[in-house]
Order: structure tokens, then C-alpha cells, then sequence
């Protein structure tokens, strides 16, 4: 299954493959480093970020184009096609040009100004 690895303390997006069936709860608690929070983009997909990123010192976030609040930590997106886990739906050039990477504060002040989903229509591009 296919999958996208947004770290903030590297700025970098990252393609996994997580096997042919699928990662499970053990492989996304490994990737984020914790409990998992799932949080749905208009794309078909899910983020699961670690669920006690946000008390973590030192913490990183990025902002997803769709979402009111920015991510704290590593993310994992996945598909999801009504059944369960799916391939990733978006690429990995959509997901670059979707994020953006700061503070906290700085994340909050700029969310309403990244809340259109139009960005999500053509998701492989």
C-alpha cells in the first residue's frame, strides 16, 4: 500500500510503501511516534499524527490546504475508500504543493487563508 510521509523537522515529503496489505496500528504508531489521531482531507485520505503531538517539547507542525489548524509531528497519509486503508490518492508533487511548514502561531494566523479545498479536485496532479 501506498503512502506519504510528511515531516516537519526535515521540510520533506516522502513516499512509503507499507506492503501489500497495508500498514496496521503498530507500523503508524512507529511512523508518528505514538498513540494515532486520525484527521480526514477533502481527497479521500487520512493524516494519522501522533494523538500527544501537540504537548511534545521541541515540536514541528505543517499546515495541510482543507484544514482549520495546522498538524503537530510526523504524518502518514493513506487512502480511504469507505472499507478501510487504501493506496494514497494523492501525489507526491499535489502533497509538496499543499503543505506548508511553521510555528504554531504562524500556522494558525495563515489557516483561513488555506481553507479552500479546490486545491483537492485533481488530486493526482
Amino acid at each position: 500500500m501506498k503512502a506519504l510521509k510528511i515531516d516537519p523537522f526535515k521540510e520533506k515529503i516522502t513516499e512509503l510503501e507499507l506492503g501489500p496489505s497495508g500498514g496496521n496500528l503498530k507500523t503508524y504508531q512507529d511512523l508518528v511516534g505514538g498513540m494515532i489521531a486520525s484527521v480526514y482531507i477533502p481527497a479521500d485520505a487520512i493524516v494519522y499524527v501522533n494523538d500527544e503531538g501537540l504537548y511534545a517539547e521541541g515540536q514541528r507542525f505543517f499546515l495541510i490546504h482543507g484544514l482549520h489548524q495546522p498538524l503537530a509531528g510526523v504524518g502518514v497519509v493513506i487512502g480511504s475508500d469507505g472499507e478501510g486503508d487504501a493506496d494514497c490518492p494523492i501525489s507526491l508533487s499535489k502533497m509538496e504543493s499543499a503543505v506548508v511548514w511553521g510555528n504554531a502561531g504562524l500556522l494558525m494566523s495563515m489557516a483561513p487563508l488555506f481553507h479552500d479545498t479546490e486545491i483537492w479536485d485533481s488530486v493526482s496532479s
